[in-house]
């Protein structure tokens, strides 16, 4: 598979699991139907500028949307720490 067809399956993938037509898809994004239906079909791949705006729409990471990862979920990285008397303390890095 190229890396056209990987990354329009996992659009496509995340756009039916939201329950979105790609028409909804262009209303919410600006993005062309056209080229949503080009980007799922793997004929096209987008610009880095798009792909910043499908990650941050579907809460995602662009490395889910290449397929670079199996991780759907963008967010905080957390570390969690159990001191010696088993209370949890958690710690956000650079936050």
């Amino acid at each position: 598979m190229s890396l056209g067809d990987c990354m329009g399956e996992n659009l496509k993938k995340i756009r039916k699991d939201r329950g979105m037509t790609q028409i909804a898809l262009q209303m919410q994004t600006g993005i062309e139907q056209a080229l949503i239906s080009k980007y799922e079909t793997g004929e096209r791949i987008p610009p880095t500028e798009t792909l910043i705006i499908l990650a941050d729409f579907f809460n995602t990471n662009i490395d889910f949307l290449l397929d670079r990862t199996e991780n759907i979920i963008s967010g905080f990285y957390y570390i969690v720490i159990i001191s010696f008397e088993g209370r949890c303390n958690l710690f956000l890095p650079g936050i």
